[in-house]
């Protein structure tokens, strides 16, 4: 201890000199003079005595009083009381930062320090010290010791233990350091192989090193790194220097000495840290200004800075300006880009350098850095953070810093919400940055909204639409605030040009048919209202508002049907108290129909509390679960299912599905504790449950995929593979295999969609509608037509373009690829100067008609794979189109047939044309019959039409395989007894060779990348080729991906290439990965979206020399005859390749214990699901050499994500991307045909060694080396 106790009595006497000279009180200056005589227990008391002795009106004897708590803290420390120590310690440093003392603040960090590694030599915790155990983090150790080394394996020691939060069995990776020399075997900072901690001590781990295949047999050395999860301390300061402390990064000052130590950083939990050591690094800055003056005949000092943070400066003016946000920035970019930084030793004012060297390199989002400074700065001195951190606050899109204001509002942290938004309005306007200003007014009006403020919402909400009048959001949000002051003139103007510009947005019509019933015209009210409900049937506002239409109206009958519909729409109990019984008390105070209102409030509250409270406090209940569950806190989602289960113990009806569900979710959860006895009782709980009262749910629309059963053999079978039980394994193979035979041959049947339109053409209308109704009609009496009232009888009157591909659009949503679907049109057909349409409505020349070519785009998105296309009226474009378009595809899973008259057949005493009712004549007929395809249909439909009775011509085209339309197939009274009998099935003990039952069967990985930076018309791009390969390479060398990277690339290369592709034979289970990154547009008048080839031209009016996002999908991707296909698309306009809202991504993280499991759910199914950089806008390119912002996020997610768990899925990827968009607009995502919500796309690192992912590409391949 001799050689310590010196050290600290140096830092005492560095106090000394730098306190003002005062008048001390006795006890201190005795204390001090016991304290230079070692004399500590002695002085001990005295300082603490001294501090109600010490006044502290002015600064200096602030600093005694600093001084005397610091040596408090010293005595302690001598006595090896480093918890009382530190206590001590903690005091001065807040008492020295307040009085901005950087060198006395400098040399109490040295103590803390000091501190801590003192008690870890002796052995004495710091008790104050607890570990959270719930939210395990990765931190980055240096390896000590290599214990022992084989060819394939290894055992190393790192100084660090279970009282660092370290715990047995944590898993990790083993990372080469920079901070071991150069060695000729491999490089630095790269994943070596896989980690798990084996032994482990207070103050010590062992852990065993698996070498991934591609470094069998590489050597391993002190001072590499151990990247392994640990427990973080209760309450610590997550900061930047923390991120940057787990990394195993710290920096030096500018003599080498340690500032402080990584553990005192990973321990801290004193908020004042991050402002001390931000003042500290900023003096080493200042302070090596004066060193560095003499070097102004060096052209890198002197040079002045074009760009970046320092623009006008050279390096020397740099280092004399600089800020403590300069030094936050640049720590910000060390955190994101940690490269070389990682377990090695380097002075601050060598590597701030070289990062003003390269203009200031920015990090990623420094809003997350510089937002908290915001909050806490005092509104008066918001001036001297504009002036210093301006640069910053402009490189990171300023509007988008509005998420956090909605973040504090949907926490109810309204105060905290509203100053930050006043702050950010008034730093949008310092800076001049007018987009936020009307984002921050837009924020500011919610806030309002939400106190009651109704004026006050008004106000910001017409400032807001006043600064950009053609945001929908401003509009929308401004019309919501007048309804809600019942300025309903004012709110109404602003609905109308809503509805002209979203013509049937239902949450348009809605909130406009709610502020016509609160205003009273009711009449006005119905019509929005009913638009609303039936193009949101599901939403709770939308069918009470229309309950609400026929109760004011006095009709109590219809209004309790609607009320009904939003019972069963009901999520949680809020729904209900937050709507509909608010509703009633606002008409009671108007008066309206006051004896009705009673009573239909009175009879709802009855049926809500009796059948709709407890599934709606279920549905709270389980996401409570879900939460707890998706961060591994398995005991708290346990107990979360148990009381969800509890809510239905008195229920008569209770949801024994969901029920049966929970019990999965418990097993699920033990079996993530490994407790596997308790797992498979839940698990056996649950399929008894199912095999005693859900079967009965079976039905002709269930299939393998959704079958309760089936899904728990599949369960079971994957558990006892995983816990390695062989016998049972096979047994539930067996059980599975023999679930899915059964539910295929009894209850597996396609639905039928179909959408007829009847067009309102200026001669023939009544014959139109008339022959859409008779064949719709008789459509739904077949047994296949989906019943959930999807199907739609279409009027040319009233109908719109928009209605159509709406209509086509629930089709696609609801279908299945083993689906049938049928389009019939009864309509007259118009040529344009370069189309031809389908006039349904030709009073409208606008809207009332549709081109055929995107009719049949429309068409052929739709997931059903079984079509038939009817026309009552001769359309030989039609056939053509269909012809061509079918004929030259290679895609053999659509089958597709058209039919219609030759000529225009006469319209008979029904109003209809013979042409329809011989179809409807026909479909009646076949009926009799056990079954009928849809070839038996046209067929004899043609027959009767063209060579039996009438002799008129008919005109048809048929691809791919023929297809049942009708069956007679009913299901036998004991077929339910029997989907049970398997239950008896024993498997006996299996040999060696069923050891390892694989599902999924054999995979390969594709991978095709497209890349253009250089065009012959367009601007040269800086880093698309250089995304490409890097991406290219980490999908080979990590993924084992079979990789084609296509160059700059002409029009017809990139068709031929992609043609290739569609005639290439894929396995059931194999993956394409497809990737394009360039220059994008966007065609207005087309309202199209374009890929730039090499060749594009700049002035083609056609856009000939393009690819249309639309033909990707349709004519190339769709006729890729591969399962699984996933798109990236990195280049403008790229979103409106996807129909939005169609997939959703997985933010939360999958277990790395599943991916057996997701093998299993993927075989077989489809997946065709993709993300884009952007939607329909422009999007970044980066700075040359550092990768778009949207590449670098997409490598970084797909690298990281498999390093922790060694597989990552695109779901995942997607939702992370989705969750932090990369750059300054909004990531894209969406689907291109159909794909099974159980498939997956997965990206696995090499088997069966996991290979190696380099984490730091982003560095290696990066702009500067730092």
């Amino acid at each position: 201890m001799a050689k310590k106790a010196i050290l600290l009595f140096l830092s005492v006497t560095v106090y000394s000199m730098l306190f003002s000279q005062v008048k001390e009180p006795a006890d201190y200056t005795e204390a001090q003079k016991l304290y230079k005589e070692k004399k500590y227990d002695a002085a001990l008391p005295l300082f603490i005595k001294s501090i109600s002795q010490l006044p502290t009106a002015n600064n200096d004897d602030s600093l005694e009083l600093a001084s005397c708590y610091n040596y408090i803290g010293l005595c302690y420390y001598m006595k090896l009381d480093f918890t009382k120590a530190l206590t001590n310690y903690k005091i001065s440093l807040n008492l020295y930062n307040t009085l901005n003392s950087l060198d006395n603040a400098a040399v109490l960090l040295t103590n803390i320090s000091l501190n801590y590694k003192n008690a870890r030599e002796n052995n004495k915790p710091i008790k104050t010290i607890a570990f959270d155990s719930t939210d395990a983090e990765e931190v980055y150790f240096s390896v000590s010791e290599i214990n022992s080394l084989t060819k394939d394996s290894a055992i190393i020691t790192i100084n660090e233990g279970k009282l660092d939060g370290l715990f047995l069995g944590a898993k990790g990776n083993m990372v080469s350091s920079y901070a071991v020399e150069t060695k000729s075997d491999r490089e630095a900072n790269v994943f070596l192989g896989s980690a798990t901690i084996i032994e482990l001590s207070d103050y010590s781990a062992k852990a065993v090193i698996y070498f991934y295949k591609k470094y069998i047999g590489v050597k391993i050395y002190p001072k590499d790194l151990l990247t392994i999860k640990a427990y973080p301390v209760a309450g610590v300061q997550r900061n930047v220097f923390y991120e940057m402390a787990k990394l195993n990064v710290l920096f030096l000052d500018n003599d080498r000495k340690e500032i402080i130590s990584t553990k005192s950083i990973l321990f801290n939990t004193n908020p004042v840290l991050e402002d001390v050591l931000l003042k500290v690094y900023t003096k080493q800055i200042t302070d090596f200004y004066k060193d560095i003056k003499g070097y102004d005949t060096l052209p890198n000092f002197v040079s002045i800075y074009k760009n970046g943070r320092f623009k006008g400066y050279d390096l020397i003016d740099a280092f004399k300006i600089t800020e403590t946000f300069d030094l936050a920035g640049f720590f910000n970019f060390v955190k994101s880009f940690p490269g070389k930084y990682m377990g090695t030793e380097w002075k601050i004012n060598e590597t701030y350098a070289t990062w003003v060297l390269n203009e200031a390199l920015q990090g990623e989002k420094n809003r997350t850095w510089l937002l908290p400074v915001i909050e806490k700065t005092e509104f008066a001195d918001l001036d001297s953070v504009i002036n210093k951190a301006g640069f910053y606050i402009r490189y990171d899109s300023l509007y988008l810093w509005s998420s956090r204001v909605t973040e504090l509002q949907n926490n109810n942290n309204l105060d905290e919400a509203e100053q930050l938004c006043n702050k950010l309005l008034y730093i949008a306007k310092k800076l001049k940055d007018t987009r936020a200003e009307s984002e921050f007014y837009y924020s500011r009006s919610f806030l309002n909204d939400a106190r009651g403020n109704k004026k006050q919402a008004i106000d910001d909400g017409r400032k807001a639409y006043n600064g950009d009048k053609t945001s929908i959001n401003y509009m929308y949000a401004l019309a919501s605030f007048y309804g809600k002051n019942e300025n309903f003139d004012s709110a109404f103007v602003l609905y109308e040009k809503l509805l002209k510009l979203l013509p049937g947005n239902t949450n348009v019509s809605g909130n406009y048919g709610w502020y016509k019933i609160v205003a009273g015209q009711f009449d006005d009210a119905i019509p929005l209202c009913r638009t609303a409900y039936y193009g949101e049937p599901g939403s709770v506002a939308f069918s009470v508002n229309y309950g609400h239409c026929f109760l004011l109206k006095g009709n109590i009958d219809s209004a309790r049907y609607y009320y009904l519909k939003m019972l069963d729409n009901l999520s949680v109990p809020s729904d209900y108290y937050d709507g509909p019984k608010k509703d009633f008390e606002l008409f009671f105070t108007k008066g309206w129909q006051r004896k009705n209102v009673g009573e239909i409030a009175d009879w709802l509250d009855t049926e809500f509390n009796e059948k709709y409270y407890a599934i709606t406090e279920g549905n709270v209940v389980w996401g409570k679960a879900k939460k707890y569950y998706n961060s591994d806190k398995f005991k708290s989602a346990i107990n979360e299912w148990h009381k969800y289960i509890s809510l239905f113990d008195k229920s008569k009806d209770p949801p024994l599905s969901f029920i049966h569900n929970a019990q999965n979710w418990i097993g699920l959860s033990y079996e993530s504790m490994n407790m596997y006895d308790s797992a498979i009782v839940y698990y056996e709980t649950a399929n008894q449950m199912a095999l005693q009262y859900l079967v009965k749910e079976r039905n002709k629309y269930t299939t393998s995929d959704d079958d309760l059963i089936v899904n728990n053999y599949k369960r079971m079978f994957n558990f006892y593979t995983t816990t390695k039980n062989e016998t049972k394994a096979q047994e539930y193979k067996a059980l599975y295999d023999a679930e899915v035979n059964k539910v295929n041959e009894l209850f597996t049947t396609p639905q039928l969609h179909f959408i007829c339109v009847g067009g309102n053409s200026i001669t023939d209308a009544v014959s139109n509608q008339a022959n859409a109704k008779l064949l719709f009609d008789n459509l739904g009496k077949l047994s296949r037509a989906d019943s959930s009232n999807k199907n739609k009888l279409l009027n040319g009157v009233s109908l719109t373009k928009d209605k159509l591909l709406n209509a086509i659009e629930q089709v696609r949503k609801n279908s299945r690829p083993e689906d049938i679907f049928i389009f019939y049109y009864s309509g007259t057909t118009a040529n344009g100067i370069e189309e031809t349409f389908l006039s349904f409505n030709q009073k409208d020349s606008i809207n009332g008609k549709i081109s055929l070519n995107e009719l049949m785009n429309s068409i052929d998105l739709v997931y059903a794979q079984k079509k038939m296309i009817i026309m009552d009226k001769p359309n030989p474009l039609l056939l053509s189109t269909i012809a061509s378009k079918y004929t030259a595809s290679v895609n053999t899973s659509s089958e597709v047939i058209f039919v219609c008259p030759g000529i225009e057949t006469p319209i008979q005493k029904n109003n209809c044309s013979l042409f329809t009712n011989e179809l409807v004549n026909t479909l009646n007929e076949l009926q009799k019959k056990d079954k009928f395809s849809a070839k038996d249909f046209i067929d004899k439909a043609s027959y009767t039409i063209g060579r039996g009775q009438y002799y008129l011509p008919v005109l048809s085209f048929t691809s791919g395989k023929d297809f049942l339309v009708f069956e007679n197939k009913t299901i036998p009274n004991d077929s339910l007894q029997s989907s049970v009998a398997t239950r008896g099935i024993k498997i006996n003990g299996s040999n060696g060779n069923n050891a390892d039952v694989n599902m999924a069967g054999p995979q390969k990985n594709y991978a095709l990348i497209f890349a253009t930076d250089n065009y012959n018309e367009f601007p040269k791009l800086g880093n698309p080729l250089f995304d490409a390969k890097s991406i290219a390479d980490m999908l080979r060398e990590d993924f084992d991906f079979s990789t084609e990277l296509m160059e700059n690339k002409t029009l017809e290369e990139i068709e031929n290439t992609l043609s290739d592709y569609r005639d290439k034979n894929f396995g059931p289970n194999d993956q394409l990965f497809i990737f394009f990154a360039g220059h994008g547009i966007y065609f207005d008048k087309a309202k199209m979206g374009y890929l730039v080839a090499k060749d594009s031209k700049a002035n083609d009016p056609n856009k000939k020399t393009y690819l249309s996002y639309s033909e990707l999908g349709t004519i190339f991707l769709k006729n890729i005859n591969c399962k699984r296909i996933f798109l990236v698309l990195d280049a403008c306009f790229a979103g409106s390749f996807f129909d939005q809202g169609s997939v959703r991504g997985t933010p939360e993280e999958i277990a790395s214990d599943k991916l057996i499991l997701l093998k299993n759910m993927a075989t077989n199914k489809a997946f065709y699901k993709g993300v884009s950089s952007g939607g329909k806008q422009y999007v970044e390119d980066g700075i040359q050499g550092q990768h778009s912002p949207f590449a670098r996020s997409f490598i970084s997610v797909l690298s990281n994500t498999a390093l922790r768990k060694n597989f990552v899925t695109a779901d995942e990827i997607i939702g992370e991307l989705k969750s932090n968009p990369p750059g300054t607009t909004a990531v894209c995502e969406g689907s291109f045909q159909y794909s099974d919500p159980q498939s997956h796309f997965i990206f696995e690192l090499k088997s069966p060694v996991k290979g190696s992912v380099k984490k730091e590409r982003l560095e290696k391949n990066g702009k500067v080396s730092l």
